[in-house]
């Protein structure tokens, strides 16, 4: 089959792979694109992954931005439309979701989705991820009413405990939100079964002791942990929690046998 002059034929695994993953991340920074396909074995030559997605930006797969926060050379992308239609034509299933719009690629909602990859990109390097659920899939699962959660998450670890392999659902929380909705996720949480662990990520400590007085001790495995700790210590961070009650480990609250009976 021949293809029109000045378009792109996708069928090669790694390009897929590649407009995958930023359709899962909904934005990535180039380092971080780069990281996970080095990983994941998808592309590990830096300039044989330069050119690919490269073409994809000159195809227009992926839109390519340069924001303030970011180094002049860790560029940003988001897949496109024409990105998500190659992958249909490759023969890729997804729920659709609409191109990234200009209010997601906000500074303050650029760093929250980059720190959520920074997270993945962690527990990767370390051998501990066994699968990723990003927040895109969750939120087009719930949509779609085929969700197996109490909420979306930011993501959904699933990771190698020893023999075992334990389920963390994210959250990494910036800023804090008004009372009543922490109480409304608390109620969301109490039914949460299907995962072993709830994670709270913040920057500070004052975030971690304002938003955990919010949850009630003994309802639910939930542990409030700074990010930079979690990302340096992984599994031996020392968080907090519920109301800021005492500090674990999350390696001790993973392993414990038996869930906090609901009150």
């Amino acid at each position: 089959m021949r293809y029109r002059k000045g378009t792109i034929q996708v069928n090669n695994p790694r390009d897929i792979a590649l407009l995958r993953c930023v359709l899962h991340n909904r934005v990535i920074s180039r380092r971080q694109l780069f990281q996970l396909s080095e990983l994941s074995h998808w592309e590990r030559s830096r300039e044989c992954f330069a050119w690919r997605v490269g073409r994809m930006v000159k195809y227009g797969l992926l839109a390519e931005h340069s924001l303030s926060l970011s180094p002049p050379d860790d560029r940003v992308y988001a897949i496109t439309e024409i990105g998500m239609a190659n992958l249909e034509l490759s023969g890729q299933y997804f729920s659709w979701v609409p191109p990234v719009p200009p209010s997601e690629l906000e500074e303050a909602n650029v760093i929250h989705t980059l720190e959520v990859c920074n997270v993945q990109l962690a527990l990767q390097q370390a051998g501990l991820l066994v699968h990723w659920i990003s927040g895109y899939r969750l939120r087009s699962d719930f949509d779609n009413g085929g969700t197996d959660y109490a909420k979306v998450y930011d993501a959904v670890a699933e990771i190698s405990v020893g023999p075992s392999i334990k389920k963390i659902a994210i959250e990494y929380e910036r800023t804090q939100k008004q009372a009543q909705k922490y109480l409304d996720i608390g109620n969301k949480l109490a039914a949460e079964r299907n995962v072993d662990v709830i994670l709270y990520l913040m920057p500070n400590y004052e975030l971690i002791e304002n938003v955990s007085q919010h949850f009630a001790p003994g309802r639910f495995n939930i542990v409030f942990c700074l990010i930079q700790e979690f990302k340096r210590d992984l599994l031996n961070a020392q968080g907090y929690t519920a109301n800021g009650i005492r500090r674990v480990r999350l390696i001790d609250v993973l392993t414990r046998r038996s869930r906090p009976a609901l009150v």
